[in-house]
């Protein structure tokens, strides 16, 4: 089973320090569809697991999922309304 950092350890952006310039609009717009789809890979491959018996190497996937939630959370609540 790989070892995975607990959430509350997992990096994220800084905190926003006013309007996000046009250029960078697109680079977050990147990452945050990075960070979706690893959340929809590690899902995915959690659920073969599980229907494989290999119950370790699914909780490894489930916590990849949960930290790619967090970082999106963490994209979409530090931006000022990039949207």
């Amino acid at each position: 089973m790989s070892s995975q950092p607990p959430l509350s350890q997992v990096p994220v952006l800084p905190p926003a320090t006013g309007a996000m310039p046009a250029a960078m609009h697109g680079r977050w717009i990147h990452e945050l569809r990075n960070e979706l789809n690893t959340a929809m890979m590690a899902a995915a491959a959690a659920r073969r697991l599980l229907q494989d018996g290999m119950t370790d190497e699914a909780l490894a996937n489930v916590r990849r999922t949960e930290a790619a939630c967090y970082r999106c959370a963490s994209l979409l609540r530090d931006s000022d309304d990039p949207l």
